[in-house]
Formats: structure tokens, sequence, C-alpha cells
């Protein structure tokens, strides 16, 4: 499937979001393992609720409009299909309540609700949260050099 909208809109939330999720579950495995298993948590990390579906609205109504014409997602990543899914059946729940609504309308009201995974693999997840430490750990830096 072609991909449409600006990844980079909601980069900085999504980010955010993420990191968010990543000490929630790297805190829950201190408590429960004493231990950190990073390739265990990443793959908890991706498939814990976001809170919000990390995807543009006009990559949302083009993957709905395929779907609504039939398209399979059998080509999709397993996280990514997942994902996708859970949007449609949000977007058909909420086209049965309001179908006077448009399509586009609808699924900028349905983007905004939590979405069941994130909309990327552990690899690129790990990837995120390494940049985002290392942009922490800089900008905490520059602050003690300002303060001594």
């Amino acid at each position: 499937m072609r991909k449409k909208g600006n990844v980079f809109l909601l980069e900085e939330e999504r980010n955010k979001d993420l990191m968010r999720v990543y000490r929630e579950v790297i805190t829950r495995q201190l408590q429960v393992k004493g231990a950190i298993d990073m390739k265990q948590a990443l793959t908890l990390i991706v498939n814990s609720p976001s809170s919000r579906y990390w995807v543009s609205t006009d990559r949302a109504c083009s993957i709905i409009y395929k779907m609504n014409k039939g398209v399979s997602l059998e080509r999709m990543k397993k996280n990514t299909a997942t994902f996708y899914r859970a949007l449609y059946a949000d977007f058909l729940n909420y086209k049965s309540i309001h179908p006077e609504l448009p399509v586009k309308h609808i699924v900028e009201i349905i983007v905004q609700n939590p979405a069941p995974c994130f909309l990327l693999s552990p690899r690129v997840a790990g990837m995120i949260i390494y940049k985002m430490k290392k942009q922490c750990l800089k900008e905490t830096m520059q602050r003690l050099r300002y303060c001594f």
C-alpha cells in the first residue's frame, strides 16, 4: 500500500508517549524480575496500548478506504495490521452511530482515541528510545554546565 500523510507530523508526541510506556515497562520488569531483558522489554513496549493512534489522518483515511474496498492487510507486518484493524473496527463502530458524518471527519475523531499498540517494530522503538535518552543526557549536561 502506498504511504500517504506526513510521517513527522506527530513524531515528538509519539516519542514522548513511547518513553512513558518505556518507563512503565522497565519499572515493572525491575519490580518483578529485578533485572531488565531489553529484547522482551521492547516487545512489550511496542505491544502496549498507546495514548492515541499515531498516524496522520490522510494515511488513516487511505487505509480505511482500501479496507472498505476489501484490500487485504496480509502484506503488512503483524503489528501494523493489528493497528489498522483496530482503527478500522473503531471506524465502523463510530460510523454505525453517526452514519451522516463524512469519512475524513470520523477518522479525525477516531485517531485521537487510544490505540491497542504502537505502529513500530521493536528495533525501531529501541532506536527511538536510545536517541531520546541520548538527547536527554545531552540537555542535562548542558544545564549542569550552565549552573557551574
